[in-house]
């Protein structure tokens, strides 16, 4: 059985106390972070643990928002988050928004495991992924991103010197990655016949209307007649949002509604639009309205 850890304890010292180096330690595992601060867009990330038990770190919340590029470069793990499975490998990279899903990623009992990733801000995330379209997205980690990362495996970057070189590689790493997608993108687009239009527009319709218990892709594909890779894709090229992006829209706005207009609290709430855990609402409501539903109750009468 693995050993769980709460993902939010495991940086809540480091962020907190804005530390560029943590660790933990538990009997048959160790677990070290560090950070390097490259901008106010981009952080960097190096985890290096060495494990002889099976490690699981849930995240219920994200300090940081934006999205995060991760690159397995040893051991081996899964990440599980609502209903994505994923295995990860040695070379793979996987790209992750912060603020949109409950995960769960469990590292398996290999020794030593090291795993970097690249934090960047929402802004920042927007103007190279605006049509990207996915929450996860997961591929082999291409030859000069792979390139790149050994560089940095085999410098050391904890001078000065190291600070200038740290961030030429990790923006070498980004422009690359963010190239690749923007490629990979523009070949996904498709042609929507108007039958296919006003599918899609059906969709839309039945996710804004079932929005506390909307139906899976695959059945929604079904109910409109469409195959499932041309309902993600038409929704992002239609709508520029995606299926999870509009259900989770709808959510707020109710829940918006309710905190404004009834006398239900923020728990009851919660539980009225299927979240498990009020955190997920609270951190969704706040990313959505840029506001606590606790401070929204107190000063709705300015939102009325």
């Amino acid at each position: 059985m693995a050993y769980k850890i709460n993902g939010n304890d495991l940086y809540s010292d480091m962020i907190v106390k804005d530390l560029d180096t943590t660790s933990f330690c538990h009997k048959n595992l160790q677990i070290t972070i560090k950070r390097k601060r490259l901008s106010d867009k981009v952080e960097f990330y190096d985890i290096a643990s060495h494990l002889d038990e099976d490690v699981e770190i849930y995240n219920d919340s994200y300090s940081s928002k934006g999205l995060m590029l991760g690159f397995m470069i040893n051991g081996q793990s899964s990440f599980k988050a609502q209903n994505i499975s994923l295995d990860l490998s040695p070379n793979s990279t996987y790209i992750q928004t912060l603020d949109s899903l409950i995960n769960t990623k469990t590292f398996y009992k290999t020794g030593t495991t090291r795993v970097m990733g690249i934090v960047i801000s929402p802004d920042m995330a927007n103007l190279f992924l605006k049509n990207s379209g996915e929450n996860l997205k997961l591929n082999r980690t291409n030859l000069n991103t792979k390139i790149y990362l050994d560089e940095i495996i085999n410098t050391n970057y904890d001078d000065c010197l190291g600070d200038i070189f740290l961030q030429g590689k990790i923006f070498d790493i980004l422009y690359n990655e963010f190239s690749s997608i923007q490629k990979q993108t523009n070949t996904n687009k498709i042609f929507l016949s108007n039958f296919d239009i006003a599918a899609l527009n059906k969709a839309k319709d039945i996710l804004i209307s079932s929005f506390k218990n909307p139906p899976c892709i695959s059945k929604l594909a079904k109910m409109v007649h469409l195959n499932e890779f041309k309902l993600k894709v038409g929704f992002k090229q239609l709508f520029d949002k995606t299926a999870f992006e509009i259900v989770r829209e709808q959510k707020m706005l109710h829940a918006k509604d309710l905190l404004q207009n009834s006398d239900m609290n923020i728990f009851e709430i919660s539980n009225f639009l299927g979240f498990k855990h009020q955190s997920h609402f609270t951190k969704m409501f706040y990313n959505e309205f840029n506001i606590l539903p606790k401070e929204f109750i107190k000063n709705r009468k300015f939102y009325i």
